[in-house]
Order: structure tokens, then sequence, then C-alpha cells
């Protein structure tokens, strides 16, 4: 008997490849009816969907590669991509495709581990979670046409012909501060990672521009994404805060260094100060009060990052041109005991 294909589900649906793809993926842009209807044709026509998984991969190495930030071993880092890291690998596994965790660069000898996974044939595509890609790495992915969807990070001009899934970082910003603002706070404490990162300039522009309209002031002190360094940070200009009556760490960490310097100082958490985070890390559940905080949604990111990489394997087995997809997905606001 003939295996079913996507094509063979697309014709019966009257739909396209794409649309049967976004469906099987359980993909948000897809209509609760369409998805219902491809997965009922799907089902009844035999069709197997971790056989086309496999089936859109053209070079059947089977594996994707997961090109991790270079500073992932570090805390403020490993919290929150650890996490991203297992929801992307059990989104893969369900597509019986197996994963590569790998760095953009050789930490042994320099050289570039991309570079090096494509001219091997190793891997059919990339999941990238680093900032900064190199431009050699951009370069033999494009000259390759290598499947690749950039994940978390911001996308920036220099990645603008790729997928890229990120956090609306600018919005969450100003979602913290339309909080404090409603919660009728005025004096507001900014604490903002001196580092230049992208996501973090965002939440600052956001939360500062939403405080500036207002008439609202904001106080800000620049430190890193370091409990201990932040609570030494806060400790320092303590002062500051005798005016303040709410506080937004930029990151979990932050805010929780902050919250631990400034009950340590005799500041009562949330009566004299409001304090809100930014990743609804695991981090978050384990002070006193427990944290606020914007929640990234990494299960919202991973499905999309999975979806854009199997519609590109699905366009490129097609000899379809890809339009790369620049995607943000808003913030989710959860209020705990710190607000």
């Amino acid at each position: 008997m003939k295996q079913v294909t996507i094509k063979d589900v697309a014709r019966v649906a009257g739909v396209s490849f794409s649309t049967v793809s976004r469906c099987l993926n359980d993909s948000p842009l897809s209509s609760k009816a369409t998805s219902e209807k491809v997965k009922r044709i799907a089902k009844e026509m035999g069709f197997e969907f971790n056989v086309y998984a496999r089936g859109l991969i053209t070079k059947k190495a089977h594996t994707i590669a997961v090109v991790l930030p270079e500073d992932f071993p570090k805390i403020n880092v490993n919290v929150y991509h650890g996490q991203l890291l297992n929801i992307i690998a059990t989104q893969l596994e369900e597509r019986d495709v197996d994963i590569i965790l790998t760095y953009q660069r050789n930490h042994f000898n320099g050289s570039n581990n991309i570079v090096r996974l494509v001219a091997r044939h190793k891997v059919d595509g990339f999941i990238i979670l680093t900032e900064f890609p190199s431009q050699q790495t951009l370069d033999i992915l494009r000259s390759e046409s290598v499947p690749t969807v950039f994940a978390h990070f911001p996308a920036t001009e220099m990645i603008s012909d790729f997928d890229c899934v990120f956090t609306d970082n600018y919005e969450g910003g100003k979602m913290v501060a339309d909080y404090f603002l409603a919660k009728g706070h005025s004096e507001l404490v900014l604490l903002a990672v001196k580092e230049p990162h992208k996501e973090f300039e965002l939440r600052k522009r956001g939360f500062c521009d939403s405080a500036k309209k207002a008439g609202a002031h904001v106080t800000i002190l620049e430190g890193e994404t370091d409990f201990n360094l932040t609570r030494e940070m806060v400790a320092e200009h303590i002062d500051v805060f005798h005016n303040a009556t709410a506080v937004f760490g930029t990151d979990d960490l932050m805010a929780l260094g902050a919250m631990r310097a400034l009950q340590d100082a005799g500041f009562s958490i949330p009566d004299d100060l409001a304090i809100f985070g930014f990743d609804d890390s695991d981090l978050a559940h384990y002070s006193k009060p427990a944290l606020s905080s914007l929640h990234q949604p990494k299960e919202d990111l991973a499905c999309m990052v999975c979806q854009l990489l199997f519609s590109f394997f699905e366009e490129k087995d097609a000899g379809l041109p890809h339009k790369a997809k620049q995607i943000a997905i808003k913030p989710i606001f959860v209020a705990r005991g710190s607000s």
C-alpha cells in the first residue's frame, strides 16, 4: 500500500502544504476548525505524523542542532535557557528527531562548530540560542540554505533574513510600569543591566517610556544579572529606596537580590516597596514573599520555533522559496506576594 504523504492530506483537505504542517504541529496560526478538519482527514487516511516529520528532512540525518549561549553554564543564563532547552527537546522528540547540543565556538580549538556540522552533514537544521552569531556562522547558513531558527533573543538587523522567535521584551517592561502606575506608584527604581544586551535594553525602554508618559519618576541603577552583586549594589545605594515605592528588576536574580538587601535594611515587602522581576524562573517561588514576575512563554516559543523549522523543511522539500518570519510573543503577567 502506498504511504500517505502530506501532499495527499493537503489535496483531500483542500488546503496548502503549509496549512497541513501548521495544523499537525498545533500552531496557533491555524484556526481550531481548520486544525480539527486536517487532523481528522489525516487520521482517516492513515497518515503517520512521525514518518512525515522525518520525511521532511531531506538530508536524512534526522538530527537538529541546538546552539547554546556561550555563557550557558552561568546560573543567570541556565535557569531560563535550561528550561527552554528541555521544552525544545521534548518538541523534537515528539517528532522522532534527534538533538545535538553545541556551542557556536569550540572551546578547545576556537573553531566554528556550526561550520563543522554543516560541512560534515551531521544535522539538518539549527535552533540557535546565541545572541551574537558570528559572520562566519551567518555566511555558512546562508550559502548552504540551512533551515535555521533563532530563538529567545530579540531579532536584530544582522539576522533579519532568518526566522526568529522571541519574547516581546519592550511590551514586558511596559506591562510592569503600567501595573505600578495603576497601583498608585510614582517613585520607581529600575535595576538595569549595564552590559549591552538588547533584551534588557528593551525591557528598560518599555518601562521608562510608560513611566515617563504618565509623569512618574524613575531612578536607574545599573548592575549585573547576579543575585549577590545586585544585593551589594542595592545595599550601597540604600538611600535611593527610601524615596521609592516600587522596584523593577530586569531579571529575577536582580529582583531577588534587591529584595534580600532591602529586607536586610528593614524594608517590608510589599508594604514599603513593591518588587517585580522578569522571567518567572523557578527561583521566583522560593523567596518570601514569592516574587511577582513576567513569565516568558517558553512553551509557546518552543512550539513556534519547531513549527517554523519544520515549515522550512517542507518548503525546501517542495522547492518553494522561504520567507523569514520575525515573531514576538507577549509575556504573561504573574503577580505574587512581592507586589
